[in-house]
């Protein structure tokens, strides 16, 4: 299909500023229409999840590519940009949407989402065209926030369902998880402390996938592949961080960093700590699953 056409198509993608003094985070509600483009499949879930809850419409992509032909197809207020993604990353989407924006008055929103904290990351994508920045794992209020800053005042209508803060109705964490508990109770109650649709939604995928990438670290340790490992281990340490198993994600993190460096026996060490981390959590998210 084509691009859309149309006045009011222009008007809503006029360049505008972010918008400050908004209402609290807590009662927000974002009446827009939003791509998505991330490639991890639990990342998706949550992110679309909290974006719903908080009253947009959400249109997912695995990469940038698929996203550019979704942006053909349709119009939206806003794009959240993952920047790791296979094919095609969020920095050459975002520079191919700016190009074709050239000449229009058209400047869609675009919000990076990056794993990465690093000096310099921010530059970087406002070099690639990108508005705003926000860091993985995303909470609600961080994300809810970050997009809102974004579109325009009557896109915000106040919504007093703020987020209870009360302890919980799902079983404690073993300390070894070192859940975040902040992050893991917000995602409790975005669910509407429903632990079986969070284990449809979010655990299932996060357990197939986990499992997936933990066979891909033995078999890259097997074979000495270690740019293959360093990418299992940033998929498997984002998907922890989003589903707050910090324990987990702190593993996956050093086998990301030290996968070039390392030596065998300290990387099998590392690849045994996190299939003990991971089985761990799989228990754990069961157990949430059934309360």
């Amino acid at each position: 299909a084509g691009a859309p056409s149309g006045e009011a198509l222009v008007t809503r993608h006029t360049v505008r500023q972010p918008q400050e003094n908004r209402t609290s985070e807590s009662r927000l509600s974002l009446q827009a229409r939003i791509l998505l483009v991330e490639d991890q499949e639990v990342n998706q879930a949550v992110a679309r999840k909290f974006l719903e809850v908080a009253g947009a419409t959400v249109e997912v992509a695995g990469n940038g590519r698929i996203g550019l032909n979704k942006l053909a197809a349709q119009a939206f207020d806003l794009i959240l940009m993952d920047c790791q993604m296979p094919e095609m990353d969020g920095f050459e989407a975002t520079r191919q949407i700016r190009a074709l924006e050239v000449g229009t008055n058209r400047h869609i929103p675009i919000l990076a989402m990056t794993a990465h904290a690093m000096a310099g990351d921010r530059e970087r994508c406002l070099a690639a065209g990108m508005d705003d920045y926000l860091t993985k794992p995303i909470s609600r209020d961080a994300l809810v926030r970050g997009v809102a800053r974004w579109l325009p005042p009557e896109a915000d209508a106040g919504n007093p369902a703020a987020l209870p803060e009360e302890p919980t109705g799902y079983p404690a964490a073993p300390p070894q998880l070192e859940l975040d508990e902040i992050l893991f109770h917000k995602l409790w109650e975005v669910f509407d402390r429903d632990g079986q649709e969070m284990g449809a939604v979010i655990f299932e995928p996060f357990i197939r996938r986990g499992e997936e990438l933990l066979h891909v670290l033995h078999q890259c340790l097997a074979t000495g592949h270690t740019e293959g490992l360093s990418s299992a281990a940033h998929a498997l340490k984002g998907s922890s961080r989003t589903l707050a198993l910090n324990a987990l994600g702190q593993i996956a993190e050093h086998l990301e960093h030290e996968g070039g460096t390392a030596t065998h026996e300290t990387l099998a060490a590392w690849i045994e700590a996190a299939d003990l981390a991971f089985a761990a959590a799989c228990r754990y998210l069961h157990a949430v699953s059934e309360a």
